[in-house]
């Protein structure tokens, strides 16, 4: 058996089948709804009405049995102005939020957990007590009819369709002294997504079946070559 061909079926053969089988992947835009930035930490380019488009990765393995949902890894891209967000938090959460909000008006709530970067990519201009960014996805229902708060297993919607409101958030942090950061109001993006879709992710053994597939191919071009 050729080398390449032996390399591609090790691979096929060391994934197992079930490997990424919770990881679920999604794409999303919108546009930026309001800006607080008190302290000029960025530029002009993050404004009302800026586009906003991303990924989120995320991992449902879990072994909680209730909300807030502690499961695997997510990671976070997006790009904002010039700026650009890109993180990985593991272990993640997931919260749903049954009944939220003031007695006759109940919100049902998807949240994710923040997920923090030191600086944006491109770098911005923060001064003082600053520790970096937290970003998080939230998906509003002011039905109430998402959920009921019973869930065993973490979810994320599929679509934006039936939600009231989804947005994405941007906030500072600000060193606590403590080890611990918090929240800061200098630095408040929101932003409005209307796109929210799935995209599937191959296994990790699907992936080496196509790559293994792909070198058979090519080694019998080779092979009708050197035929010719």
């Amino acid at each position: 058996m050729p080398h390449a061909l032996r390399v591609a079926l090790l691979l096929c053969l060391c994934f197992p089948a079930a490997a990424s089988a919770a990881t679920l992947s999604f794409s999303f835009s919108g546009s930026i709804e309001t800006v607080t930035d008190s302290d000029d930490f960025l530029d002009s380019s993050v404004a009302p009405s800026g586009l906003v488009s991303g990924t989120y990765d995320i991992d449902l393995a879990t072994a909680s049995g209730a909300s807030p949902f502690t499961v695997g890894p997510a990671h976070l891209v997006f790009g904002l102005g010039s700026y650009g967000f890109d993180s990985t938090q593991d272990p993640h959460s997931i919260s749903l939020i049954n009944n939220t909000g003031p007695p006759g008006f109940p919100i049902d709530l998807w949240q994710s957990g923040s997920v923090v970067i030191p600086d944006l990519i491109g770098g911005t201009n923060f001064s003082g007590n600053f520790a970096g960014y937290q970003a998080r996805i939230e998906f509003f229902d002011n039905s109430a009819s998402q959920f009921n708060g019973a869930e065993s297993a973490p979810i994320v919607p599929d679509d934006v369709v039936g939600w009231t409101q989804v947005r994405l958030v941007l906030e500072s942090l600000q060193d606590n002294g403590d080890s611990t950061t918090s929240f800061d109001g200098r630095v408040q993006v929101q932003v409005n997504l209307t796109s929210w879709s799935a995209t599937p992710v191959p296994e990790p053994k699907s992936s080496a079946l196509v790559a293994l597939g792909l070198v058979s191919l090519a080694l019998r071009a080779r092979r009708r070559v050197r035929v010719r």
